[in-house]
């Protein structure tokens, strides 16, 4: 990292971090407040002892009282885990990333980082820009859910309000269970390169899920939750509907869903406008109705059901195959849905990374001309 003043006095230190690794903490009391940077280099940790640096590295800088914090520095390829653990930290850290270079930002005002890629090539190199905290009108969070407490051993920064973390806890049991296997299958670090890249990009961190614009972008891990509990919901109407169907029939909670039972849950789900459809385009559908324009109600609402699940999910593929699959209910711990045997959640996500691969090399076909 380099820096420029005109004013202030610098002070370095030396932490020393879980695993014993070293990384050199600065802080610049400048024109505008304190801020801290820690530069580290991180290998390939276990899930735990990464999480556990990232506490620490957190919390050695907010002890500092900086506005400011940038942590930084070549990072082991686990972007897609990273974030998720980046997420849950007690104050709202933004990650960016180019290649193995990952750069994780707090501003004490919420004032989001404007961060741009320099080089692509390598040696890769990130230049972030933080707006004037002097300029900026006052911001309400990107992401307000149920909180989740702080981590063990945390404690708010006492210049800092106290910040509900979003609660994800399907997707951070899925995060657990996909960095083992994405490890063990030829196709793992592809998908994970596509969860991180291709899900949700650009805009849709700025919309949610109804397309209604939100201030700031919500982590990755707040959209794949959102994405995470309506595939299970669904998964779990349908298995209402089966049993009610069919008494006496055995539909555990880790029924694969065929051809029939996916047809059903998005035919019955579009139909339910009043669960998914946004406020404004929702009176106008009901006004159709009361005018009895039955087909172009029914057009606008295949429209907006469209764009509703592509909001969703980011890629529709995904959305489909967390529904046709057990896998979330199957990586729950100590589930309590079924008594008997639930299928191990490795085999689960292999047949998720093997879906994958049918989707990608689907996608890959020539389209074959005709005249």
């Amino acid at each position: 990292m380099s820096f420029f003043s005109t004013s202030g006095d610098m002070s370095s230190a030396i932490l020393e971090t879980s695993g014993f690794l070293p990384a050199i903490m600065l802080t610049l009391d400048g024109p505008t407040g304190i801020l801290c940077t820690i530069n580290v280099s991180v290998p390939d940790l276990l899930p735990r002892t990464r999480g556990q640096l990232l506490g620490e590295l957190a919390d050695a800088a907010e002890d500092t009282q900086a506005g400011n914090i940038l942590i930084g520095g070549a990072w082991a390829d686990s972007v897609l885990f990273t974030e998720n653990q980046v997420a849950q930290l007690s104050s709202e850290f933004q990650l960016f990333t180019n290649a193995h270079l990952c750069l994780i930002t707090y501003n004490r005002d919420s004032s989001p980082m404007k961060c741009f890629p320099l080089d692509t090539g390598g040696p890769y190199s990130l230049m972030g820009i933080w707006e004037s905290t002097k300029s900026l009108a006052p911001r309400r969070r990107s992401a307000e859910q149920p909180a989740s407490s702080h981590r063990n051993g945390a404690r708010p920064h006492p210049r800092t309000a106290v910040t509900l973390r979003p609660c994800t806890p399907l997707y951070d049991n899925f995060i657990a269970n996909m960095e083992i296997s994405a490890q063990e299958h030829t196709s793992g670090q592809e998908f994970k390169k596509y969860i991180t890249e291709t899900c949700f990009f650009g805009s849709l961190l700025t919309l949610d899920v109804y397309g209604e614009r939100i201030d700031t972008p919500v982590p990755l891990s707040v959209k794949m939750e959102e994405l995470f509990r309506a595939a299970e919901n669904q998964r779990e109407l349908q298995v209402q509907r089966l049993r009610r169907k069919h008494p006496g029939d055995n539909f555990p909670h880790h029924w694969r869903m065929d051809d029939d039972d996916m047809k059903e849950i998005y035919n019955t789900w579009r139909k339910d406008v009043q669960s998914w459809m946004r406020g404004s385009t929702l009176a106008k559908y009901e006004e159709m109705e009361r005018r009895e324009l039955w087909q172009d109600a029914h057009q606008l609402g295949k429209r907006s059901f469209s764009t509703y699940l592509f909001q969703l999910s980011g890629c529709k593929f995904l959305l489909h195959a967390l529904i046709r699959l057990p896998v979330i209910s199957s990586s729950l711990p100590n589930s309590k849905h079924d008594s008997y045997h639930i299928p191990e959640i490795a085999d689960i996500l292999n047949e998720l990374i093997d879906a994958y691969e049918d989707h990608l090399s689907g996608r890959r076909k020539p389209r074959v001309k005709t005249v």
